[in-house]
């Protein structure tokens, strides 16, 4: 085989592992919930529709989950998710009423008896990026606090989609 063909090849093979090394999920480790707001920053900067931003609790049980509803130029939506699972069974009711006090529209999706998951809570916010961000900073603040999180806990944020490694 000539030696052009060789370089090509290894061009192609090289540039193929660097474009799948982009569509890789980041994650950050050992984060404290105060980095929601420079993490949704870059989440909202950078996705699309169906994109997934998690907080998974490193010191205990559970997540906070936010997905891309819809994509705009000029606005966005997210929904905020929470299962009514076994870490969250006892706070559920109050994570509901306390943010319903504080404005945000609540829907709450019953499942068949005997299901893992009894209920889901969707929080859905709407707006401009800016707006999206200081809302979903109340929203999380809420839940923490209903859900008795401390500010010492920490968490991985990662995301998910298109951009981030395929959704899952």
């Amino acid at each position: 085989m000539p030696w052009w063909l060789w370089f090509l090849l290894s061009a192609v093979a090289v540039a193929a592992v660097v474009l799948q090394s982009g569509k890789r999920p980041v994650f950050y480790r050992h984060r404290p919930i105060d980095e929601l707001d420079r993490a949704l920053w870059s989440f909202l900067g950078q996705v699309d529709t169906g994109d997934v931003l998690t907080f998974d609790r490193e010191t205990g049980p559970g997540f906070l989950q936010f997905a891309i509803t819809e994509n705009h130029p000029t606005s966005q939506t997210i929904e905020f998710g929470l299962p009514d699972a076994g870490w969250t069974v006892d706070a559920f009711p109050r994570v509901v009423a306390s943010l319903d006090a504080a404005g945000f529209t609540c829907t709450v999706e019953d499942f068949p008896p005997g299901a893992v998951i009894r209920r889901f809570l969707r929080v859905p916010v709407s707006g401009s990026e800016r707006s999206i961000r200081e809302r979903a900073d109340q929203l999380v603040g809420v839940v923490c606090r209903e859900l008795n999180w401390l500010s010492t806990d920490r968490f991985t944020i990662h995301m998910k989609g298109q951009q981030h490694g395929g959704h899952s």
